[in-house]
């Protein structure tokens, strides 16, 4: 099943980015803006192609030509309450915002959790939140040929706000990083080097220690997956020209799903 419907927006909006959220059992897109004075904008529409609510005002920003929106849904029920928005320039990521929404939806409160006058660094890959405890995250983000490895804290007791610390950057010279896999309680970093032709590596990193606890070679970085058999219990690493898989030893099996799949 497919459907699609048209949303107005003001003369001289640009849309930076959208993406999809889910409250409970109704879809709504939130989009991202920019006018011609740099002021950004998100707007929540639903699944009829109607405003939801008032579009929220983040200000003047300049110069941001990208956005990435990452929705939190923290209790595990089909119902997102937080988003990461981040703001990027040419030149690197410049500002990340902490977003609440309420259930109807709306959103309640913003927070700017990192700002970059000067910013250097792009991301390359698609920012990660991994769970750590009742209320805080791990919040990776990865650049070209480095990782840094965030606490985020996103539900703090009033009245403290949300905020993330730097807890360490992953530093992978001579190395691109491609992609970056989510498992429980630390990540797998596929990179190549700068060889003609590359070679590939899975970097298995901890969240919690700064200990990397395995590398192992790849014959191909393109179509780089993890996958899970629930009959054998093990966790496969696989690639494009691997389908037998690199096993996992000792892994927990993905967030308790039965496969999973990175799709760029």
């Amino acid at each position: 099943m497919a459907f699609c419907y048209g949303v107005s927006l003001p003369v001289g909006t640009i849309i930076v980015s959208s993406r999809f959220i889910n409250v409970y059992n109704d879809l709504y897109s939130f989009i991202i803006t920019k006018n011609t004075s740099d002021q950004i904008k998100g707007w929540i529409i639903d699944n009829a192609g109607n405003q939801a609510t008032y579009e929220y005002n983040f200000g003047v920003i300049a110069n941001i030509n990208s956005a990435y929106v990452l929705p939190i849904d923290a209790s595990a029920n089909q119902n997102v309450t937080k988003m990461l928005l981040f703001l990027s320039t040419a030149s690197g990521l410049g500002r990340i915002v902490d977003i609440s929404l309420s259930s109807a939806p709306i959103i309640t409160a913003t927070t700017s959790v990192y700002t970059n006058p000067s910013p250097n660094k792009l991301l390359v890959s698609a920012p990660q939140v991994l769970y750590k405890n009742q209320s805080s995250y791990f919040l990776i983000l990865p650049y070209q040929n480095s990782m840094d490895i965030y606490s985020y804290t996103y539900n703090p007791p009033f009245p403290a706000i949300p905020s993330i610390t730097l807890n360490r950057t992953v530093n992978f010279s001579g190395e691109t990083i491609k992609q970056v896999l989510p498992c429980d309680k630390f990540v797998i970093v596929i990179t190549e080097n700068n060889a003609s032709p590359p070679n590939g590596y899975a970097h298995f990193i901890v969240l919690a220690l700064n200990k990397e606890f395995a590398t192992i070679n790849l014959t191909s970085t393109d179509g780089v997956y993890l996958t899970y058999n629930p009959t054998t219990q093990k966790t496969l690493l696989k690639t494009a020209s691997d389908p037998i898989g690199i096993e996992v030893q000792n892994a927990p099996m993905p967030y308790g799903v039965i496969g999973m799949q990175s799709i760029q």
